[in-house]
């Protein structure tokens, strides 16, 4: 080291010291805006704007417009930014490279400097490749500028948006409509949430520390087991009267009657008829096939079309199940999706995206319905098979249905050479509600049947949905290690076919 760097410092150790002080600064200012109310923290916005006015420099107000960004988070995205963001964002206000790695919270750094050059009145523009994270961001950060008084726009290749967090009630039912100036507007979270109920009454989840769940999905394999064990214990009686065996199968079916309702009402009161109607056709099959019983063939079928008319009922009784069952009429009817403004808004943008794949598709990552044009987070959960169509086109769907029944048939040989009825009767089970969650899926998301809410299992982002999937698959996999491969040829397996 030459004697000048001696006497004068290191660049960078000069440079890091400085950039602490600025930090300590920031950090104290913190208890002060604490206490502040949202209005007195958008007031702070004016007051900066002012002093700049006065002639006072961005480097100046730096510490305390940091400050207040950092509480406006705090407020409003439930996020706070640390030293190692509060570093980041002095190097970019200052024109200098920031690296970071994943996860050291590269977009809530990049609010600071935003914020600090936007008080000029000149705006400030943040620049990335990615269409995808523009849009994200532009409505994720853009609540920490619109609480502090400030707008935030974002251009992308084929559009424009604005974020606008007092959506009107009108664009409320479309996440991505158009404006009077050909500019479309995004809403808020909150406002995207509003939307969402137009589809997505049927979720609800329960909290459980930190973590979200959905109690109607934790109950399909349960009671998949229950009925396994429950109808495993009943024996075939045989060369017993008319009267015995009628009141054996009486008392199979009231049994079953009570336990499916019990649960049924309980989820129907979530609401969430997409899971009944899962939970009551598994359980359905399940029983119908745990014996050859006519009496209780016979007691199934009731069960079914009591069940049928259960469910006209609830749709009736609910407007927006109402609603879905008539623009689903009318899409079978007319061949064209009613009011795609508003309560045929999901379904059309789904069509949409399947119309448009052809083939081949457009190519992997390259949907658009995906980016603010399918209702809040659906293009990840209920409708990702259409964004799955849309990206790798007809040749995937193909794919994708073959894989399925390759599973079903899968899981049938495993249900065929299980060793005992307990066995047989909950792989054929879970084989069933899996199928057959996956056909509706598909069905809703082509316009075979209304929109359902069911997730896609093995495609679906999500939580609960993937745990009990892959419960089910790990069950399944279970009983295939104790099959009986030398099982007889004629063995009654289901009670209903021989095999």
């Amino acid at each position: 080291m030459s004697i000048f760097s001696k006497m004068a410092g290191d660049y960078s150790a000069r440079h890091i010291k400085k950039t602490n002080s600025i930090i300590e600064e920031i950090n104290k200012l913190e208890k002060k805006f604490e206490s502040f109310s949202d209005q007195d923290l958008r007031n702070e916005t004016n007051r900066f704007k002012e002093r700049i006015k006065t002639g006072e420099l961005l480097d100046d107000i730096l510490p305390e417009a940091f400050a207040v960004v950092r509480e406006a988070s705090k407020k409003n995205l439930k996020q706070r930014h640390y030293d190692v963001q509060l570093i980041g964002g002095i190097v970019l206000h200052q024109g200098k490279i920031a690296e970071m790695k994943t996860g050291e919270g590269k977009t809530l750094a990049a609010t600071l400097p935003l914020y600090l050059n936007a008080l000029t009145g000149e705006g400030a523009h943040l620049v990335t490749v990615n269409d995808y994270l523009a849009k994200r961001d532009a409505v994720w950060m853009g609540q920490i500028f619109y609480a502090l008084g400030l707008s935030t726009a974002c251009i992308v290749h084929d559009n424009a948006f604005i974020y606008d967090s007092e959506y009107m009630q009108e664009v409320q039912k479309s996440p991505a409509s158009t404006s009077e100036t050909g500019r479309a507007k995004v809403p808020s979270s909150d406002k995207r949430s509003e939307a969402g109920k137009m589809q997505n009454l049927d979720e609800k989840r329960d909290e459980i520390g930190g973590f979200k769940i959905q109690p109607a999905e934790l109950i399909k394999p349960i009671l998949i087991i229950y009925l396994a064990s429950w109808l495993a214990k009943y024996e075939e009686i045989k060369d017993a009267s008319i009267a015995k065996v009628k009141k054996h199968a009486i008392k199979k079916i009231s049994g079953f009657i009570f336990v499916l309702l019990f649960i049924s009402i309980l989820i129907m009161l979530g609401p969430d008829m997409g899971t009944t109607l899962i939970i009551c056709l598994t359980a359905l099959s399940v029983f119908f096939l745990s014996s050859t019983n006519i009496m209780q063939t016979l007691g199934t079928l009731s069960v079914a079309l009591a069940g049928f008319l259960v469910g006209i009922i609830a749709i009736v009784m609910e407007p927006y199940r109402l609603e879905r069952m008539t623009t689903y009429l009318q899409l079978i009817l007319h061949g064209e999706v009613p009011d795609p403004r508003g309560a045929g808004y999901q379904l059309h943008q789904i069509l949409i995206g399947i119309g448009s794949s052809g083939f081949w598709g457009k190519g992997f990552g390259q949907s658009r319905q995906r980016f603010g044009y399918l209702v809040e987070n659906t293009a990840f959960t209920d409708s990702t098979f259409a964004v799955v169509l849309e990206e790798l086109g007809l040749l995937s769907a193909v794919i994708i249905i073959g894989l399925w029944i390759f599973f079903f048939f899968k899981g049938y040989q495993i249900a065929k050479n299980a060793p005992d009825k307990q066995g047989r009767l909950l792989a054929i089970g879970i084989t069933i509600w899996l199928t057959l969650q996956t056909l509706l899926n598909i069905a809703a998301n082509i316009g075979i049947i209304p929109i359902t809410g069911l997730p896609l299992p093995f495609f679906t982002y999500g939580g609960s949905s993937t745990i009990v999937t892959f419960v089910g698959i790990a069950m399944l996999l279970n009983i295939s290690r104790y099959s009986n491969v030398n099982i007889s040829s004629n063995k009654n397996i289901y009670g209903k076919i021989k095999y």
